[in-house]
């Protein structure tokens, strides 16, 4: 498992006729993920030679991969190991993680009601695409929805296969719009229990326009303490009934944090730093860990919106999440701190905001 993200950035669920057509799509998709981040059994068949593999393979689909491509036919409900891959993953409908499902189709079957698939779910009609177009589509839908991992040399070679509006730059190319917005370049956020939901903020005066980037570089000494950034609507609320993120209305919410304990379930220490985001007040994921942290620590974050709308969070150099999100929730921006019932303190500097 690489560190602090699921083993496969696409997993391969399809019926065994159609083998010859998914495998040059793994094919393609390996090039760009890597063989190993690539859940396709040829690429692991001396892990998958084991007992019970009805009950393993299966799980890795729900439990270990960014992305699951169904690949649906008119026998697909008839195949034995199609319908134990479906029975794990149809447990991610109707969640907050049912966009990590990607239906593809070899025919027009239009529903399988028998298995839970309607006549309203859309599905990628294959039809006569090639299988590097729909290794293409595939890697398009796991850079908008899909959830990066770990800063390896696969990832950075997906980046490079993407449209050149879907990939998050790097910061050299950040630009502000013109006339430049105001606000401070540098901040000190202290929290404590006077503070309401123990958080310090800022709120950047937008004018109206749309973000784009937001990017600073935080300081910390405290053991425990949170900092992150909010988008919202024009009647969004800064902080919900009882804590920073609210489910009155449309915001997203990212932030990383460190704790003064070890956890144990997600494996997060308290020398680590971890991602946590919310949608519309639903947590997205459990916490993950991104990295090892000295006492006093300092990091580069940046938030991208781009032209289709989706948001990119990067620590350092490493795209850590990408989510869609609506345009509505681009015309406010929020920075916090926050410490729970702890108190902390979080330097903010070189702070610089995009919008048009």
């Amino acid at each position: 498992m690489t560190g602090g993200g699921r083993r496969f950035r696409v997993g391969l669920s399809f019926p065994g006729e159609h083998r010859p057509f998914v495998s040059q799509v793994a094919t393609r998709l390996a090039k760009s993920v890597g063989r190993e981040r690539t859940l396709f059994d040829e690429y692991h068949e001396a892990e998958f030679a084991r007992p019970s593999l009805d009950v393993y393979l299966p799980n890795l689909y729900r439990t270990s991969c960014d992305l699951i491509a169904i690949f649906l036919c008119r026998e697909y409900s008839q195949k034995r190991w199609c319908m134990l891959e479906w029975r794990f993953v149809r447990d991610l409908i109707a969640t907050v993680e049912e966009d990590r499902i990607l239906f593809l189709s070899f025919d027009d079957f239009g529903a399988i009601p028998e298995i839970g698939i309607l006549s309203g779910d859309g599905y990628v009609s294959v039809g006569t695409r090639s299988p590097d177009d729909i290794a293409d589509l595939i890697l398009q839908r796991l850079a908008v929805h899909g959830r990066p991992s770990a800063p390896d040399v696969a990832e950075r070679q997906f980046a490079r296969t993407l449209p050149s509006e879907l990939v998050a730059q790097p910061p050299n190319s950040m630009t502000e719009e013109r006339p430049p917005l105001q606000y401070p370049q540098s901040l000190s956020l202290p929290t404590n229990r006077s503070a309401p939901r123990w958080a310090s903020y800022c709120e950047i005066n937008l004018n109206g326009r749309s973000l784009r980037s937001v990017e600073c570089r935080i300081s910390t000494e405290s053991p425990y303490f949170r900092f992150g950034f909010k988008l919202l609507g024009a009647k969004g609320r800064i902080f919900g009934d009882a804590s920073i993120e609210s489910m009155q209305g449309r915001e997203f919410l990212v932030h990383v944090g460190r704790n003064n304990w070890n956890r144990t379930q997600p494996e997060i220490s308290a020398d680590d730093v971890f991602l946590a985001y919310f949608v519309n007040g639903v947590r997205g994921e459990v916490d993950r860990r991104l990295l090892p942290s000295a006492r006093s620590w300092t990091g580069l974050l940046r938030l991208l919106v781009d032209t289709a709308c989706c948001c990119h969070f990067w620590v350092e150099d490493r795209c850590v999440l990408s989510k869609v999100i609506t345009a509505q929730i681009t015309k406010r921006l929020v920075l916090y701190a926050w410490g729970d019932q702890d108190g902390c303190l979080v330097e903010v500097g070189d702070l610089r905001v995009g919008a048009n």
